[in-house]
C-alpha cells in the first residue's frame, strides 16, 4: 500500500498573542508544522501534504521542498481540510495518515503503528490516550463489546460521556476508499458548526467497516499548542524528560494546560 500523510496547518492561532501563524512558532529550533511533517516522514511516509489556509504563503515558505501544499479556501473545520485535498484519494487502497501542525511532539512510532493497523485490515485507526482526570478532548465511545463506535467532541458530550477516560489523541489513519466515501456524509451539525474529521471514523464504523484504536506511547505526543503556556510547556519537555522529579512535578501543570485546550 502507498502511504501519504496530511498535516493540517491552517489555524490562525489568535490565542498565541503574536504575529506568526500558529504552526510557525518554533520548538527545538523548528517550526511546529515542520516537526509534525518530520515525524510522519520518520515513520516511513514518503509523500507529505500540508493543508494550509490563513496566511498560506507565509507558512508554505518554511516547508521542506518535498512537501506538497493544498490551500483550503473556505476553512470549515478539520474534515473540510481533507475534503479540500481529496484529489489525493483516487486509489482505494492508499494508507492516509492525518496529523496536526500544532502538535510538535508527534511520535513517529505511533504513526507507524496506525499504518500497521490499516495494513492488518482495519479501514480506519484512531490514536487514543487514557487520563484518570480527563481534559477537554474528544471522548472515545465504545459498545458493550469494546468495539469503537464514535468520537464525541467535548463540547458535544453528555455528562456521562465527559466522565469517560479514553480520549482522542489527535492522529488518524484511513484506507483512502472508505475515507473518501465518509467525507461525502460529513455535516456541521454540532456545537461548533464545523465539519469534524472525528466524525469520519464514526461513519466508517456505521457502514460495517472496522475501526481500530492504537494507544499513544506517551502523553507528550497528545499536546496541541493553543496558547503561549502550551508553547512554553512544549519547549520545556526536553528538560522535563531528563528528570524524573521534574516529570512528576510537571504532570499536574500539563493536565491543567490540556484543560484549557479548546
Amino acid at each position: 500500500m502507498q502511504k501519504i500523510g496530511f498535516v493540517l496547518a491552517g489555524g490562525l492561532g489568535r490565542r498565541m498573542g503574536g504575529d506568526l501563524p500558529k504552526v510557525l512558532y518554533r520548538v527545538e529550533g523548528k517550526a511546529m508544522v515542520v516537526r509534525a511533517l518530520d515525524a510522519l516522514r520518520d515513520s516511513g511516509i514518503e509523500r507529505l501534504i500540508a493543508v494550509l489556509s490563513h496566511r498560506s504563503d507565509e507558512t508554505a515558505s518554511v516547508l521542506p521542498p518535498h512537501v506538497e501544499v493544498v490551500v483550503q479556501e473556505r476553512p470549515r473545520g478539520t474534515a473540510s481540510a481533507i475534503i479540500a485535498a481529496q484529489h489525493y484519494l483516487t486509489c482505494d487502497d492508499t494508507v492516509v495518515v492525518v496529523a496536526f501542525g500544532d502538535m510538535p511532539w508527534l511520535n513517529p512510532n505511533s504513526a507507524a503503528r496506525l499504518c500497521a493497523a490499516i495494513h492488518d485490515g482495519a479501514h480506519a485507526a484512531v490514536l487514543t490516550y487514557h487520563f484518570d482526570d480527563p481534559p477537554q478532548f474528544g471522548r472515545i465511545i465504545r459498545d458493550r463489546d469494546g468495539h469503537f463506535v464514535d468520537i464525541v467532541e467535548y463540547k458535544d458530550c453528555t455528562a456521562k460521556e465527559r466522565a469517560l477516560c479514553e480520549l482522542n489523541a489527535g492522529m488518524f489513519a484511513f484506507q483512502s476508499g472508505p475515507l473518501r466515501e465518509a467525507l461525502a456524509y460529513i455535516d456541521d451539525n454540532n456545537a461548533a458548526g464545523e465539519q469534524y474529521l472525528t466524525d469520519v471514523p464514526r461513519h466508517i464504523a456505521r457502514t460495517g467497516h472496522r475501526v481500530a484504536t492504537v494507544v499513544a506511547e506517551g502523553v507528550e505526543e497528545t499536546l496541541g499548542v493553543n496558547d503561549p503556556k502550551h508553547l512554553e510547556f512544549a519547549r520545556l519537555l526536553p528538560l522535563i524528560r531528563r528528570s524524573e522529579k521534574r516529570l512528576y512535578l510537571a504532570a499536574e501543570l500539563y493536565e491543567d494546560l490540556l484543560d484549557q485546550a479548546a
